[in-house]
């Protein structure tokens, strides 16, 4: 394990704090980013809106299914939650009242299995402070300067 005078001294920017010892002390503790280990996007659903399923089912096929006693409301309520199970259900309600037809439904049901990359990955994730790191745990201000004084460095580290 590293001593802190000798993290100080490897990092240059650290380095030049000098005497400034809170802020050599918030940078030593500053959390840091390292690379990601998974290194592709994870697949997730597909967002799905109304606009999208509605685009594949023909207009005659549409006005069918409106005429369903609450599908829209209970669609539009799958639609908001992302609930795919209640959407296949419903798909599966309008195939069954003959409201839409199977070429519409095997288009419906790309919708239900579609993926795209994840929108929330990212290429670094949180990695620990350069104290952490070093195993020196939460540095303060004060182990600091007590650290530069013990050596008697006068801030040149």
């Amino acid at each position: 394990m590293a001593t802190l005078a000798q993290v100080i001294a490897a990092k240059p920017a650290i380095k030049a704090l000098g005497q400034n010892y809170p802020a050599i002390a918030a940078a030593l503790n500053a959390p840091t980013t390292i690379a990601n280990p998974v290194t592709v996007a994870p697949k997730v659903a597909a967002p799905i809106a109304l606009s999208t399923v509605w685009a594949q089912v023909p207009s005659a096929e549409r006005v069918a299914a409106r005429s369903m006693a609450g599908f829209v409301q209970e669609l539009q309520d799958a639609i908001a939650l992302q609930d795919r199970g209640a959407m296949a259900v419903l798909l599966e309600d309008g195939v069954t009242a003959g409201a839409i037809k199977p070429a519409t439904a095997a288009k419906l049901q790309a919708l239900l299995t579609a993926t795209v990359a994840d929108p929330t990955y990212s290429a670094t994730i949180p990695g620990p402070s350069i104290a952490a790191a070093a195993g020196l745990g939460t540095v303060t201000a004060e182990q600091v300067q007590s650290e530069d004084n013990r050596l008697g460095l006068g801030g040149k580290w």
